[in-house]
């Protein structure tokens, strides 16, 4: 029984979905019986499995955790890096780790306001690129990437 952060990855196309277990085993077979039957949360993830079909996801653990307080965290660490709550990366469909179903000591409804002030942080983030997209559309100015390009550069 391993304790720590896992992820699905998409063998086609690279998306993934971070997570974290208490048990990193029993949690891949609920996900897996989730997927399955049609019923996973992530429907992100739920239309790429149908799409592509099990053989071509991999489960792997990222990383070991010790302590079970530090899951959390880490689950947070791992989405942040790999900015899996991006649809552009990822299969999550939370910008938060679930610390409300590992651990008592965290209030859901603490997590949820700060969750849905990241999202609103996103959604004016995404209105601003694609505003300055139409005017570089508009005047016929050609950018490689200016969503990723804007991405990088917005402060949060």
């Amino acid at each position: 029984m391993s304790m720590g952060i896992y992820k699905i990855e998409n063998m086609t196309n690279g998306k993934i979905y971070i997570g974290s277990s208490k048990n990193i085993e029993n949690r891949w077979s609920q996900h897996r019986s989730l997927l399955k039957s049609g019923k996973h949360h992530s429907q992100h993830l739920q239309h790429a499995w149908d799409r592509y079909n099990e053989s071509n996801f991999k489960f792997n653990i990222v990383e070991d955790v010790i302590m079970q307080e530090d899951l959390f965290t880490r689950e947070q660490y791992w989405m942040d890096t790999l900015q899996c709550y991006n649809p552009k990366n990822g299969y999550n469909i939370s910008l938060l780790a679930n610390a409300c179903l590992m651990n008592d000591n965290y209030d859901f409804k603490e997590i949820i306001q700060e969750e849905n002030e990241l999202e609103n942080k996103y959604k004016i983030m995404y209105m601003i690129i694609n505003k300055q997209n139409e005017e570089l559309i508009y005047r016929g100015v050609q950018d490689r990437d200016p969503v990723e390009h804007m991405f990088n550069d917005f402060i949060f």
